[in-house]
């Protein structure tokens, strides 16, 4: 395969002598760090970001994986994590959430060059990262169940930064503690949605909603 890849004479005999091996480890162990950290939005930023700085996403360097490996890990650690996995047939979110997951499927490449590790493999690696990184709250992402991706979302389509804030029956504020990563998640499935809002307004949302969701936080811990 690297021979056919026009590589200026990389084969895998000499492969890792030219390629700098630790720095691909540190490459690949960052992704899955980001994976278990920010969740979603870690791997719609992974899937949008990397062909944008190079579209040939199968080139490499010598201190820098594949970015369809690089993809292709992250997709398939999300599967493993359950982050893909969608709500019960008719919930109100489920058809955006699915969208959400098969836009970011389709920048999976098929070819077997690209699967660096075996789902087992991977599995040991994302449950010791997550159990470093579940040690020491917040730092690892807790996936949010589907009404709370829900809420966040309709918000975003009705032009409202998406925090944990309404009215309840009686006109009185009820609050709720929104992770910036589930406001961000949300933001990614507003995105890829038919007659969606340009992604620099949805991304203000975005932005406005954090900043309110820390305000909101201060509120509840002096409630």
């Amino acid at each position: 395969m690297l021979g056919k890849m026009g590589t200026n004479g990389i084969v895998q005999g000499n492969f890792f002598q030219w390629a700098n091996w630790d720095s691909w480890i540190e490459e690949i162990l960052c992704d899955l760090v980001g994976l278990v950290s920010f969740g979603p939005s870690f791997v719609a930023a992974q899937c949008n970001l990397l062909p944008s700085i190079n579209l040939n996403t199968y080139g490499f360097g010598p201190r820098h994986p594949s970015s369809a490996w690089r993809i292709n890990l992250i997709l398939r650690g999300a599967t493993i994590l359950g982050f893909d996995s969608l709500p019960p047939e008719g919930h109100a979110c489920r058809d955006k959430i699915q969208r959400f997951w098969d836009k970011m499927h389709l920048s999976r490449k098929t070819d077997s060059w690209c699967d660096v590790l075996t789902d087992a493999q991977l599995s040991d690696a994302l449950a010791g990262v997550s159990q470093l990184l579940h040690q020491h709250t917040p730092a690892g992402y807790k996936h949010p169940d589907a009404d709370v991706v829900w809420k966040l979302v309709r918000s975003l389509e009705q032009g409202i930064p998406p925090v944990g804030f309404e009215l309840t029956a009686e006109g009185v504020p009820a609050y709720e503690d929104r992770d910036f990563r589930e406001i961000l998640y949300a933001g990614w499935i507003a995105s890829v949605q038919q007659n969606a809002q340009p992604f620099q307004i949805l991304n203000r949302l975005c932005e406005h909603a954090i900043m309110q969701q820390s305000a909101i936080n201060i509120q509840m811990r002096h409630s």
